[in-house]
């Protein structure tokens, strides 16, 4: 009879910490900027990072020998060692009591905050949840609550993008913005990210081994194109809060509709793809 190999109990991996360090290069704003592309003036040391960007930041650098099959790096060092193949950016929490500045060296202590599990239409999902507390020299203060979920290989199952009808209050947009994220776009940002998540990139990929359709466009890149709607048009270019929720991918080559509207001290602001689905929701406190 052939041993098998017990549970990995990955709620072990609560508490475990990792800590890191990054210089805001102003050259490396300029980098985001042009992969951005939403205008406005350009931003210059000393000026408050906009939310968001610090995601092109602290880098996750491992040798090509320490990757999976995916690109990523293999989890068991810092990450909890999950068995299920698919790992995706969920969403998050991020909390700015105070900014971080461009041209500063800030330091990144990240946490296992949580582990957990959920069974949903598309079968058993892993959640970690791992918090970042960002400080720098000037006082700046960030808490963020980042929530990556675990799925099963695809196997032979169709993609289908899921039914998630907007909340009712989520309408009547001050503003929309349609784009269409370019696969120029994409390498920019899995570069400005170091990102090497092969469904961003690899199309063959993308297909035979995750199920979809084609190439996917980044969670956070579109949570950052939502935080660019509200700094450009509410002129919020320091938030206290932001939360937001993945609800499908986007495909290369799909249009992506950003909208928001204010309500009071918060702003509701959402993402949806060329059939009107879902693809995010978000909320902020300017």
């Amino acid at each position: 009879m052939t041993p098998t190999t017990p549970p990995i109990d990955a709620t072990a991996w609560i508490g475990r910490e990792a800590q890191s360090r990054d210089e805001l290069r102003l050259a490396w704003v300029r980098a985001i900027e042009a992969t951005l592309d939403m205008g406005g003036a350009l931003l210059e040391e000393g000026d408050p990072l906009p939310p968001g960007w610090h995601w092109a930041f602290f880098h996750s650098v491992v040798p090509l020998s320490a990757l999976g099959a995916d690109g990523h790096p293999r989890p068991g060092d810092f990450l909890p060692a999950i068995d299920q193949a698919r790992r995706m950016w969920a969403g998050g929490r991020i909390a700015i009591h105070a900014p971080i500045r461009i041209g500063e060296t800030v330091d990144r202590r990240s946490t296992i905050h949580s582990v957990s599990e959920k069974v949903g239409a598309s079968g058993r999902l892993r959640f970690v949840t791992v918090r970042h507390q960002l400080t720098s020299p000037s006082g700046g203060d960030i808490v963020e609550d980042h929530d990556i979920v675990y799925r099963a290989a695809a196997g032979s199952a169709p993609f289908v993008r899921r039914a998630s009808a907007l909340p009712a209050t989520y309408q009547n947009a001050e503003v929309t913005l349609t784009l269409q994220p370019s696969a120029v776009q994409l390498f920019r940002y899995s570069a400005l990210t170091f990102n090497s998540h092969r469904i961003h990139y690899d199309v063959e990929y993308a297909r035979s081994e995750e199920g979809y359709p084609g190439l996917i466009v980044h969670g956070p890149l579109i949570a950052t194109l939502l935080l660019e709607l509200l700094r450009q048009h509410f002129g919020a270019r320091t938030l206290r809060e932001f939360s937001y929720r993945a609800h499908n991918p986007l495909i290369l080559g799909e249009a992506l509709t950003l909208q928001a509207c204010r309500r009071g001290e918060r702003l509701d602001v959402w993402a949806t793809g060329p059939l009107g689905e879902t693809i995010m929701i978000a909320e902020a406190l300017a």
